[in-house]
């Protein structure tokens, strides 16, 4: 494959919006539901075209409008007490690629998550699924990202802070993520390996030194991932 640039390019015409809303009828429960939207004008892109010599990748202005937009709704609860916390979002994903690449997608992704308080020990568990997303104006490229779960459980008191999480403890291949590029004369197909996706297990334990001070510990135990953010009095 070849490749030329274009020094005639100058800026494309890009536009934002969003808007989000939260209501929070109680101490309980919140809720909220947002949307936002990027559209491009007078796009520079990669195209491809064949010749003699074999494929030649070039940079072209203007092109087809690109458009991308999601929308959804996230909610919370804090029931029993406040000892268990659950939360979920839903989110619709939409994208316009216009010439030469010529495709309109869409996608739905979810999460769940779940917390539960036992005096100074907590569990857990989180699910998040697929996700697909374009990548980027430029490009015509469709990334698809595989989906995620993990659970944990951990006890603190002033000084502890011990943790297990557990994570995608079904899938033993390093497999990640995908994408698919295609066009009208050239095709890319890419699969990403990453140990980020892969089964673990992992323990941790923290302890936190006061060095003779006061130390006030506020940190949710969910919400934990190193030392707690002790604040010296």
């Amino acid at each position: 494959m070849s490749y030329t640039g274009n020094p005639a390019l100058v800026p494309f015409k890009s536009y934002d919006v969003g808007a989000s809303y939260v209501f929070i009828p109680s101490n309980k429960f919140n809720i909220s539901v947002h949307g936002s939207a990027w559209i491009v004008r007078d796009r520079y892109v990669y195209d491809y075209e064949a010749g003699p010599a074999g494929i030649l990748r070039t940079i072209k202005q203007p092109m087809g409008s690109y458009a991308q937009g999601r929308y959804g709704v996230y909610g919370s609860a804090r029931l029993l007490n406040r000892k268990l916390q659950l939360s979920a979002s839903v989110t619709n994903y939409l994208a316009h690629n216009g010439a030469p690449y010529g495709w309109t997608r869409s996608w739905v992704n979810f999460s769940l998550q779940a917390f539960y308080y036992i005096g100074r020990c907590y569990l857990g568990a989180t699910y998040i699924s697929k996700n697909c997303y374009a990548d980027g104006c430029m490009v015509g490229t469709w990334m698809r990202n595989r989906d995620a779960y993990y659970a944990q459980v951990g006890w603190s008191n002033s000084s502890w802070n011990l943790r297990m999480l557990v994570r995608n403890f079904a899938r033993w291949d390093w497999r990640s993520s995908s994408s698919v590029m295609e066009s009208e004369y050239y095709d890319t197909y890419k699969t990403g390996y990453s140990s980020s996706d892969h089964a673990l297990v992992k323990l941790s334990a923290t302890y936190t030194f006061g060095f003779g001070k006061k130390v006030s510990h506020k940190d949710e135990a969910t919400r934990v991932s190193g030392a707690s953010s002790g604040i010296l009095k």
